[in-house]
């Protein structure tokens, strides 16, 4: 164990000791002030110089509603010795910033103060892209917010607030991946899915989709913010959000490819059709209303009773395990490979399975959350090699649809008796060329589209709890 006793703490003579779970402060003969600060909770840290001699930690702690929040403890020089030389505020400062970095390997016994000295952590780079008009305007200021954990957590930022549509997918297709770790991306979904766009128009696409990036929510829906900020166990704020990018590690999460035939894109939340799509795209108009809009224009969709007509295809699961897309045979091509689908136009493979006729609802969820307030595929995950498509047959009365709806944000639709969920790696979907689809936000045309998963094709950064 690592121990000091040349500290002050809340003018206490006290003893540090870096442990394997986090840092102890501890004061002889009061047991109350004898507190342990997960590095979890640790950001980093810095130190004084000249006549002040102080080790300042960096926390980011929870707070009983779930908020985390940035708080300061100061370390000072001991009255009882000639004072902390900075030596020993430098060895302190370099212990702290090892076990609080992410990319320690947390399964080794503790170092040696020797290992420790001898292996300087690495000041990362993220570049941030700011949407300033995503959701309500807000992205200049979210990052305002945030900075500061980067700041403390050792990591030096480069912004760029976006100037026009698809700007982030320019960025992504030119971003220098050897002078940064990590993409931020301010904004909603809509804008995450322009940087992986970006990504996947590049030649040496299979190495940029496996860079990682992070979401902080700053737009309408927030669904991979939400999904991320579930999967660490934390509420999905910006703060909690920066908090997962800072201290968080890459993630595999799953990518599909959705085609045409004539246009290839890639998706990592959903493609909607039917209701969803319409109340998607056409609850842009109410964009000052923020998260609200979906339910503002929810209420208005239900009410026109509408119905829509298609053909839904699909290859269903099986109990085998999916293998990740990197492991399967020559995966890095001009584009990735799509195994289990024909041309569009060619007829599907034998056993696949057909719906087809009236549909109300149609959500092909790769992630468990759509929005904030919308678990949709309560049992999918973020490399589970699978879609999770929400179905609801036939014309529906306003009771199922707002039974449906009330249900959504706890994930309890799926039990409702008119809501069927397929799960499959591959499908085909056949709607009129004039009906809308909304693919992971963005407006997607009617017609026939193809869609396979890639099993833990991207990145995203994350915790798992």
């Amino acid at each position: 164990m690592l121990t000091s006793s040349a500290f002050v703490y809340a003018r206490h003579a006290a003893t540090v000791s870096a442990e394997t779970d986090g840092l102890r402060i501890a004061v002889p003969g009061k047991p109350k002030m004898d507190t342990l600060f997960r590095w979890a909770d640790v950001l980093g840290a810095s130190a004084g110089d000249g006549t002040a001699m102080a080790l300042t930690l960096h926390l980011m702690e929870k707070h009983k509603n779930g908020k985390r929040r940035l708080r300061d403890v100061e370390l000072t020089q001991s009255q009882t010795s000639d004072g902390i030389h900075q030596q020993e505020v430098d060895k302190w400062l370099r212990i702290v910033e090892f076990f609080a970095s992410p990319l320690r390997d947390t399964s080794d016994a503790l170092p040696s103060i020797d290992l420790i000295m001898q292996t300087p952590p690495k000041q990362r780079k993220f570049m941030v892209l700011i949407n300033p008009v995503g959701g309500t305007g807000k992205g200049e200021k979210v990052f305002e917010k945030i900075l500061p954990i980067f700041t403390h957590a050792n990591i030096h930022v480069e912004r760029i607030v976006t100037e026009r549509a698809n700007h982030a997918v320019e960025i992504a297709e030119k971003l220098d991946l050897t002078a940064y770790d990590c993409v931020v991306v301010i904004g909603g979904d809509g804008f995450a899915y322009e940087v992986i766009q970006g990504f996947m128009k590049r030649s040496d696409w299979a190495d940029a989709i496996q860079f990682p990036f992070a979401v902080v929510p700053a737009g309408s829906g927030n669904g991979l913010a939400k999904t991320m900020a579930e999967a660490a166990a934390e509420l999905c704020t910006p703060e909690s959000s920066t908090y997962i990018a800072a201290k968080g590690r890459p993630l595999e999460l799953d990518l599909a490819s959705l085609r045409n035939a004539t246009h290839t894109s890639f998706i990592f939340l959903s493609l909607s059709w039917a209701f969803m799509a319409e109340v998607d795209i056409e609850s842009e108009k109410y964009r000052y209303l923020g998260s609200q809009r979906f339910t503002f224009a929810a209420i208005a969709k239900v009410m026109s009773s509408k119905s829509w007509s298609g053909k839904f295809s699909y290859l269903e699961a099986d109990e085998a395990d999916v293998p990740s897309y990197w492991s399967t045979d020559s995966p890095r091509g001009p584009r990735p490979h799509v195994a289990l689908l024909p041309a569009v136009g060619e007829e599907l493979p034998e056993g696949w399975k057909t719906i087809e006729g009236a549909f109300s609802l149609f959500w092909a969820m790769n992630v468990s959350h759509a929005a904030t307030d919308a678990h949709v595929a309560p049992h999918a995950q973020l490399n589970d090699g699978h879609l999770h498509v929400v179905l609801m047959e036939g014309k529906v009365s306003k009771g199922d649809y707002m039974g449906a709806l009330l249900g959504l944000e706890k994930g309890q639709h799926i039990e409702k008796p008119n809501v069927k969920v397929v799960k499959t790696r591959a499908f085909q979907l056949e709607t009129p060329e004039a009906d809308l689809l909304s693919a992971d936000g963005e407006r997607y045309g009617g017609g026939v589209c193809q869609v396979e998963v890639h099993r833990g094709m991207a990145r995203v950064m994350g915790i798992l709890k």
